[in-house]
């Protein structure tokens, strides 16, 4: 089985559009946790100065 170019390119666009569709659904969501992240690491970064 020969793996093509073609392939990759729509396994890719694939998951970029599942990315898309999970994150623009669950717009909320994907806000809260990215805020979380950030803050998280930001505290982090400040309490080792």
């Amino acid at each position: 089985m020969k793996i093509t170019k073609r392939d990759i390119t729509f396994y890719l666009l694939g998951f970029l559009t599942l990315f898309l569709v999970e994150t623009i659904l669950d717009w909320d969501g994907a806000k809260k946790a990215f805020y979380e992240g950030y803050n998280n690491k930001t505290n982090q970064i400040n309490k080792q100065d």
